[in-house]
C-alpha cells in the first residue's frame, strides 16, 4: 500500500508538471482538473419542503480549441424527509473566467419510493480563486419523475 501511495504521488508531481494550473496576464487561475464539491439547501418543488444537499465531483478541462469545456462525473447526496442519491455526468462550459455552466443526465435512487429513475441536471456557479483552491455560490436544478429541486450553495474545489 505504502508503494502504491508514494508512486501516486510521484506521478501526480510529474503529471503536474506537464498539466498543471496555469495563471494568465492579469492572475486569473485556470486548470486541468479539479476534485470539489457543493453542500446547500435544497428546496423540493413538489412537496414544498427543504433539506440539506451536498455533491462531489471531478471535472476534468479539455485543450485546445475546446479549452472552455469539460467533462464532470459526479455524486449528489439529498438528505431529510425524501432521501436520495444521485450519480451524474455533465457537460461543463466556462464562457468566462470565474462562471461555469454545467448540465448533463443522471441515475437518481429515491430511497422512499426504493427505486431508480433517469434525471436531469443543470448548475451554475461562480468561482473566487485563492491559490489552487476555489470557492464560490452555486444553484442547481435537478428533476425526475418523481423530484424536482433547486439546491443553493457554497462550491470548493481543489485545483491540479
Amino acid at each position: 500500500m505504502f508503494i502504491f501511495i508514494v508512486s501516486l504521488a510521484l506521478f501526480s508531481e510529474v503529471y503536474a508538471q506537464d498539466e498543471h494550473i496555469d495563471h494568465d496576464h492579469s492572475g486569473h487561475t485556470y486548470y486541468k482538473n479539479e476534485i470539489g464539491g457543493a453542500l446547500g439547501v435544497v428546496f423540493n418543488l413538489q412537496e414544498q419542503h427543504t433539506a440539506s444537499g451536498f455533491h462531489i465531483h471531478y471535472t476534468r478541462m479539455f485543450k485546445g480549441k475546446l479549452h472552455n469545456f469539460g467533462i464532470n462525473p459526479g455524486v449528489e447526496f439529498i438528505v431529510g424527509n425524501d432521501v436520495h442519491y444521485t450519480l451524474h455526468f455533465m457537460l461543463v462550459y466556462r464562457p468566462t473566467h470565474g462562471w461555469w455552466l454545467g448540465a448533463g443526465p443522471g441515475i437518481t435512487y429515491f430511497q422512499h419510493h426504493e427505486k431508480f429513475d433517469f434525471s436531469g441536471h443543470i448548475e451554475t456557479g461562480y468561482e473566487f480563486d485563492a491559490g489552487s483552491i476555489h470557492f464560490g455560490p452555486v444553484i442547481e436544478y435537478s428533476w425526475a419523475e418523481d423530484d424536482q429541486h433547486i439546491m443553493l450553495g457554497l462550491h470548493l474545489g481543489v485545483l491540479f
